[in-house]
């Protein structure tokens, strides 16, 4: 019965979605995975971390750092994480976003005023953000600076096992589930942010395949549209103003040709 909801709801629905965004070349799997979703191919140019980064080494650290990794040479694996730690710490939720700090949007920036405890996109409304906690929050996000020795450790150390697990096993997202994240269009573009499966994705990155099996992360919407920004529930509550938002949704959209 339930997979004959899915089908029923779930896959229409997302065959709808998959009609709107062409640009963004999913090709969508014939059957579902050990979690119930349905699962998409998608290049991984158009693979987002979800401060912006694309996976490639010149723009993502961790992809570099998984390279090395599989290339055996774990001192030098640390040592970017050391360095890309060390260099990267933003002083405001708005200087998480790895492109978007570059330009000064139009108008007031309401997230420098915010501390980079979580790292909240304005379209987030995967649930209540309550600003109180968000204050209180002293760990720092593992894609930014500063991180503690120990911590770095744990990281490469999550990056070795998966490096690992990958390289003896293949990639099996049927069985474990699949990398989730969501789409942001842009009206002529359209890219997918990874919210769940950073470290499986920097190191796929770094094997060098050309797309990956991705899906929709739960209890989300699938796809946020800048033409919608005014209704971005962070823009509505007032945490981010109107063109500062889509100047974080355009830091998305910056090319490896853009940025160099």
């Amino acid at each position: 019965r339930r997979i004959r909801l899915l089908f029923r709801h779930g896959f229409r629905a997302l065959v709808n979605d998959m009609r709107r965004l062409p640009h963004l070349q999913l090709h969508l799997r014939t059957a579902p995975s050990v979690d119930g979703l349905f699962s998409f191919d998608l290049p991984l140019e158009r693979c987002r971390t979800i401060i912006q980064q694309r996976y490639d080494d010149r723009d993502n650290v961790f992809v570099a750092c998984a390279r090395q990794l599989l290339a055996g040479d774990r001192a030098a694996a640390e040592k970017l994480l050391h360095d890309y730690y060390a260099g990267f710490q933003p002083a405001s939720l708005y200087d998480c976003f790895h492109h978007s700090r570059q330009v000064e949007p139009l108008g007031e920036v309401r997230s420098r005023q915010h501390p980079t405890s979580l790292i909240i996109p304005p379209w987030d409304a995967m649930r209540r953000r309550d600003r109180a906690r968000i204050e209180r929050k002293s760990t720092v996000h593992p894609m930014i600076g500063p991180q503690t020795e120990a911590t770095i450790k744990r990281h490469l150390e999550r990056y070795q096992a998966v490096c690992d697990s990958i390289r003896v096993n293949g990639y099996q997202p049927q069985l474990f589930g699949h990398i989730q994240g969501h789409v942001l269009d842009s009206g002529d573009d359209a890219v997918f942010v990874v919210t769940s499966g950073k470290h499986r994705m920097a190191v796929l990155a770094a094997l060098g395949v050309d797309s990956v099996p991705v899906t929709f992360k739960r209890n989300m919407p699938r796809l946020f549209s800048r033409s919608q920004s005014r209704y971005w529930p962070n823009v509505v509550s007032g945490f981010y103003a109107e063109a500062e938002a889509e100047a974080v949704f355009d830091g998305f959209f910056v090319t490896a040709e853009s940025s160099a």
